[in-house]
């Protein structure tokens, strides 16, 4: 009965929230200068929850949209887009993810999602967020989670409120009353019952937990936000200086099969390593594990490695010279090691959460003269296998951030 009264609660509060717009402030407004933002209106609405967001995160996304357009002209299939599509995409409206810990408290990520449109469909996904103590704004791009929202769109739920929420490794959207599933990788042979055993019930009360501690806004996300912006917010941003020196640069993409993790992530994403590194290897996440078990490197099979078993493992198994490094590469030994020819697995963190994860780093571009260098990365959390795209800024070549799901990354260990 609760529940029911929870989930009657919520559709309440969505349904009041209809008919509240997508704004921000005045101050904001005024720091911009001409800038502006432009709605189109679409018949069929995919109306997502958002949080409170300015301009410039608005015009500072547009301006490294046009960047990423630029990187992955070249290389689009590998991507998982047509040359049409990468030319043509605009940014659409963005959208918040509200991300909650192993112990349903609600953790504050402050990323900015923005879908990427093309012919009135999502394509592709770009999350942003900008650290204050730091003074860095990150991005991350790919096709991600565009297939499963494009789904959501099109499908019988169009011109609801949902709001999307990323919790036990599940990203969903509910409005109190449906659950849609955009993307689960709940451990399935893990002890951990947590990741195991979210219900839909549960779902609905957690989105409804978060209507009703905030003032939701929602807004059909596949409408286009068209900006505008002075010269002055040109030369002043961050990354304005890049976009001339686009024209010459140094890339590699290696061509990494990509295994989606069916139990914990490092498996998988360095079962997808071994695979490309050694001829006869065709490893899933699964059989790493047993591989690994059987060969006495866990003692349990249901146990997550840790990064120096994987190191221990493949140098035993493989004599693959493999070396586990405690602290964050930077921008020269990842070219470097790319460069040879190997991919390398990082152990990535959450500086607001307790978690980490493995996503590996496969590729990148270096273009001349600019403040920046592009990684390629692959997620085993995502079931399209393609690659995303991030970027590091050589003030601090170090510190390499990933967005995904709403959810902050900072690269941290690595076994190459």
């Amino acid at each position: 009965m609760k529940k029911k009264i929870f989930c009657l609660f919520l559709v309440l509060v969505l349904v009041a929230s209809t008919f509240a717009t997508v704004s921000a402030s005045n101050r904001d407004r005024d720091l911009i200068g001409e800038e502006a933002v432009v709605l189109y209106s679409r018949a069929d609405a995919l109306r997502l929850a958002v949080m409170d967001f300015t301009h410039e995160a608005v015009v500072h996304s547009a301006q490294n949209l046009s960047l990423q357009k630029q990187a992955v002209m070249h290389m689009y299939e590998e991507f998982g887009f047509t040359f049409s599509q990468v030319a043509n995409m605009q940014l659409g409206t963005p959208f918040s993810i509200y991300v909650f810990d192993d112990s349903r408290i609600q953790i504050d990520m402050d990323v900015l999602v923005f879908p990427i449109v093309y012919n009135g469909n999502i394509i592709g996904v770009l999350e942003t967020m900008y650290d204050e103590s730091l003074g860095e704004r990150f991005f991350t791009f790919g096709r991600s989670y565009a297939d499963e929202l494009n789904a959501l769109q099109q499908g019988r739920y169009a011109n609801m409120d949902f709001i999307v929420v990323n919790y036990g490794d599940i990203l969903f959207a509910s409005n109190g009353e449906n659950v849609v599933v955009i993307c689960d990788r709940r451990l399935e042979d893990s002890e951990d019952q947590l990741r195991r055993d979210v219900s839909e019930s549960e779902m609905n009360y957690l989105a409804f937990s978060v209507a009703s501690r905030a003032q939701l806004e929602f807004a059909d996300v596949a409408q286009l936000a068209a900006v505008s912006f002075s010269n002055e917010m040109l030369y002043t941003s961050f990354i304005s200086e890049s976009s001339v020196a686009m024209r010459a640069s140094n890339f590699r993409l290696l061509p990494v099969r990509h295994v989606p993790q069916t139990g914990g992530c490092g498996v998988a994403a360095w079962a997808a390593v071994l695979n490309f590194r050694f001829q006869h290897a065709n490893y899933t996440g699964d059989s790493l594990a047993r591989a690994m078990f059987m060969e006495g490197f866990i003692h349990n099979i249901n146990t997550l490695p840790n990064m120096a078993q994987f190191r221990d493992y493949a140098n035993h198994f493989h004599l693959a010279n493999t070396v586990l490094a405690f602290s964050p590469l930077n921008i020269t030994q990842v070219r470097s090691t790319i460069d040879s020819w190997r991919p390398i697995m990082g152990n990535w963190t959450q500086p607001r959460g307790s978690s980490s994860h493995a996503i590996n780093i496969i590729g990148y571009e270096a273009v001349q003269g600019a403040s920046f260098t592009f990684y390629f990365v692959l997620n085993p959390w995502h079931t399209t296998p393609h690659p995303q795209s991030v970027i590091v800024n050589h003030s601090n070549p170090t510190h390499v951030v990933h967005l995904d799901g709403g959810v902050y990354w900072v690269f941290d260990q690595s076994v190459r």
